[in-house]
């Protein structure tokens, strides 16, 4: 059974090197919180103001995002694996994503608006709902990326997502299924 917080964490909060594990922070805002090489482990976020956090090295597994602000959020700078995730109705708009893996994770009805994935990767992923300006790299390289393995999207499911001006560069686009009479801006 998981640990429920209640309170509102303090401002900018540092949490470093801990393993976090079955915890619910429904309705909890975390107030921009600097988390360095975290492990979340199924744990619970729904409606959790997470909006500015710092997300350096994180790994999340089997957790659950529901309704919750990612805003302006920076996510996988010095890398981070989300695996087997749920992103539901969740606002990423105008978050950083510098190297973050995602496998197996479903980002369904989520604010996927001016996002750059920059040297993120996808395998075996899903996305359900609109993508409005949103640009997939398969390769990207930039100081804050070094070491970032290069994008395969593999096996991701874009067919039940609506895609607005979404940009795939150098991707290889072969093992993933597209929506219906979809035309690409494959650069």
């Amino acid at each position: 059974m998981a640990i429920t917080y209640r309170e509102t964490w303090e401002l900018k909060r540092r949490i470093e090197g801990l393993t976090i594990e079955k915890q619910d922070f429904t309705l909890i805002d975390l107030n921009a919180p600097i988390c360095t090489a975290v492990h979340f482990i199924n744990c619970i976020f729904d409606r959790t103001r997470f909006g500015d956090a710092r997300l350096y090295g994180c790994d999340f597994t089997n957790c659950q995002f529901k309704r919750v602000d990612l805003t302006e959020a920076t996510i996988g700078a010095h890398g981070g694996v989300f695996t087997s995730c749920i992103f539901d109705t969740c606002n990423f708009r105008k978050g950083y994503f510098y190297r973050p893996e995602f496998v197996e994770c479903r980002f369904q009805q989520c604010k996927l608006n001016q996002i750059d994935f920059k040297a993120s990767s996808f395998a075996h992923c899903q996305f359900i709902g609109k993508l409005k300006d949103v640009t997939f790299h398969g390769k990207y390289n930039s100081d804050l990326t070094v070491g970032a393995k290069p994008n395969r999207m593999h096996n991701v499911d874009f067919s039940e997502a609506i895609l607005q001006e979404v940009d795939f560069r150098d991707c290889q686009l072969d093992t993933c299924t597209l929506p219906d009479n979809t035309k690409l801006h494959h650069t």
